[in-house]
């Protein structure tokens, strides 16, 4: 699975460990936001719904469920959870474009991941967790996944970005293109809540552009492994300025150690 990934190919894994990451998911999402999700910011000022999200993704992040799912999820697709490192369980909440909008809430811009984390090892997840559209899910450009596309990534520091961020200056984390993406190229992931889709960290990949009346619920988050780095595993970095590598943004499965710190520095994949 994991060669097909770092070769641009997108792989949709069905498990009952991920139906029931999207189970326990979509019941903190219920109680938090009451009725129907996916239309809660029509009914609920600006505050509460940001106050709602806040909590939704606090209680994600910790859910001793969701860790375990994702964890079996992951070895029945093929990896060594002791060999893992992963970044944190993210429940992203998107209503339409333009309505409350504020960090936690953002439209991501086309980008890769891997301008930003300089690991070609790391894969991404994603999946649903309340049923989407094509134009209200995640768009990757598979045909590009191995051409240049313009961006920033050169004129980018985590350390720089970062400063901005906790001082309230900057919304973007990461890097992203330049030139605008033609939509004709884009590939919405339609799946089912309970379907995960992973994919490597150099595909180009954006928010649908949503403007219609419904928000977009779904669970995210990436990994990297250290077997892969052994081995010297990984996408090629066809258009990214030299970052990284970002292992400090990854923790271990079980251990909760920073991959910076598990990494040693006779270990062949530390400086690639």
């Amino acid at each position: 699975m994991t060669e097909r990934a770092f070769n641009g190919e997108i792989i949709v894994l069905r498990h009952a460990a991920w139906v029931q990451l999207a189970t326990e998911a979509s019941e903190i999402v219920l109680a938090n936001l009451p009725g129907d999700p996916l239309t809660a910011h029509q009914r609920m000022d600006h505050a509460a719904y940001l106050k709602a999200v806040a909590a939704i993704r606090e209680t994600v992040k910790a859910d001793a469920t969701i860790r375990a799912a994702f964890r079996e999820g992951i070895a029945a697709a093929g990896l060594d959870p002791h060999e893992t490192f992963r970044d944190r369980l993210i429940l992203r909440v998107q209503p339409p474009h333009g309505v409350h909008a504020a960090r936690e809430t953002m439209h991501l811009p086309a980008h890769r991941d891997n301008w930003g984390s300089g690991i070609p090892q790391q894969l991404n997840w994603w999946m649903p967790v309340l049923p989407v559209s094509a134009d209200r899910t995640l768009w990757l450009y598979p045909s590009l996944f191995d051409k240049r596309v313009a961006n920033d990534s050169a004129d980018w520091s985590f350390e720089a970005t970062l400063a901005k961020v906790e001082a309230g200056q900057a919304e973007l984390t990461t890097p992203q293109a330049t030139r605008n993406i033609d939509p004709a190229l884009a590939c919405p992931l339609v799946l089912e809540p309970g379907e995960m889709a992973v994919f490597s960290g150099c595909q180009l990949h954006q928010s649908a552009p949503n403007g219609g009346m419904l928000a977009r619920i779904s669970f995210e988050t990436r990994t990297v492994s250290t077997d892969h780095v052994r081995q010297g595993l990984g996408a090629t970095n066809v258009d990214g300025a030299p970052q990284g590598p970002h292992y400090r943004w990854f923790r271990h499965m079980d251990t909760n150690v920073r991959m910076d710190k598990a990494v040693h520095d006779d270990d062949p994949g530390r400086h690639r």
